[in-house]
């Protein structure tokens, strides 16, 4: 009997949904039978869909989920997460799923487990619990007042309170379904899965005494199948070449800034503005919606991303050094990683002028430590294939599951 795989993605964000994405269709062209759910916001990003799609309602509207993702605010109610456990339960009744794979849907992680179907969820590594940096809004009065380590030290001191207030909802709902509530961490509701999917290389970031049920499969690459822009051969093969693309949840009113600050550089400069902020045109500029980043990156000296792992993780795969411009705080988390390992600078919302944009930019690009240290993390990052040790996991889990039923 063919194994069966629900993938589900919260579409929080872009990444949430290409993630699940990347690994089911590696599912499906290895054979096993796969079923996928997810809102529809990134259908037209994401293209086409060989298998069976479900249409699942999101826990945040599009329009509010980037400004409670910028002020690290709870993400799901307790009528969304009993909402949400209602549709799981129809979708799982609908497809009889020997696993559950999901990237930020929670509610699977109660629902799965009543209905006794091993769950994965799909994280990052910086999320577990222990790390040193701590999931921080970007956006909060106090950062125009203090300096970044005086607030990073205020917000330490309350962390334990907003994780009791963040996970309340969810803990709520996890008593009324006969599950114990989280510790007050919001990181356990990453990590709450039978089993942990890392989308991170071993040794970047390290995790202090990784959950034994954790591991690690390697950055999940994506890039959206769109052609190159009619301007893509006129870009000059000399000079260094910057590469712009905030991404879905980046902030797009920042791009008129960045600009400003890219031009007088000597620079090419392509950017992808995601349809959302139109760039004036000016010298040396090459600017579209959307662009392939994998095919940007292989031409470019350095990319001014949002700094979040799935923008940053190709880039420092390509050698490609990270100007950070954050604008959650799992965006801040990783870009202060890549900072910390000498392969990016970072400059949140609240600092971000055009000036400081181009003296960073000058500094990347004239310093060679920065394209080193990409280089050297990128190592570490390709080492692992995402799609292959999701299918080695899968085996793994199929083969227990034969020996469980005796029909192996």
């Amino acid at each position: 009997m063919t194994f069966r795989i629900l993938f589900v993605g919260e579409a929080l964000t872009l990444s949430h949904v290409v993630r699940p994405l990347v690994l089911a269709r590696a599912a499906h062209a290895a054979g096993y039978q796969v079923a996928f759910g997810c809102d529809d916001r990134y259908a037209a990003l994401v293209g086409k869909i060989p298998f069976r799609w479900f249409r699942l309602s999101a826990a945040v509207p599009a329009g509010d989920a980037k400004d409670r993702l910028k002020q690290t605010l709870p993400l799901f109610s307790i009528p969304t997460l009993e909402a949400q456990i209602r549709e799981d339960r129809r979708l799982l009744q609908l497809t009889m799923p020997d696993l559950v794979v999901g990237d930020m849907r929670h509610s699977f992680a109660i629902s799965a487990r009543r209905a006794g179907i091993p769950f994965a969820t799909i994280i990052n590594a910086h999320w577990a619990p222990g790390m040193r940096d701590l999931p921080q809004p970007v956006h909060h009065v106090m950062r125009r007042l203090l300096p970044n380590a005086a607030f990073d030290e205020m917000y330490r001191s309350l962390f334990a309170v907003g994780s009791t207030v963040y996970n309340a909802p969810l803990n709520l709902v996890r008593l009324r379904y006969g599950l114990p509530p989280l510790p007050p961490d919001i990181r356990h509701a990453f990590f709450d899965a039978d089993h942990v999917l890392l989308a991170d290389a071993p040794g970047f970031p390290a995790v202090p005494n990784p959950p034994s049920n954790a591991i690690h499969l390697g950055p999940i690459l994506w890039t959206p199948n769109i052609d190159v822009p009619s301007w893509w051969n006129a870009v000059p093969a000399t000079g260094p070449t910057i590469y712009v693309n905030l991404g879905s949840s980046g902030e797009p009113g920042l791009l008129p800034q960045i600009a400003d600050g890219l031009t007088g550089l000597g620079a090419n400069v392509m950017i992808a503005t995601t349809g959302t902020q139109p760039i004036a045109p000016r010298d040396g500029f090459f600017i579209t919606d959307f662009l392939p980043g994998d095919a940007a990156l292989r031409r470019s000296s350095l990319a001014v991303l949002s700094g979040g792992s799935m923008a940053a993780q190709p880039a420092l795969c390509a050698g490609v050094p990270v100007l950070a411009v954050p604008s959650n705080g799992d965006q801040l988390i990783y870009a202060r990683l890549i900072a910390r390992e000498g392969a990016g600078e970072v400059i949140t919302e609240a600092e971000i002028d055009a000036a400081t944009i181009g003296r960073l930019a000058r500094q990347m690009l004239g310093e060679p430590r920065y394209a080193e240290n990409a280089r050297r993390l990128g190592t570490m990052l390709s080492e692992r294939n995402a799609e292959q040790g999701f299918l080695d996991f899968v085996r793994d889990r199929q083969f227990a599951a034969e020996l469980r039923t005796g029909t192996r």
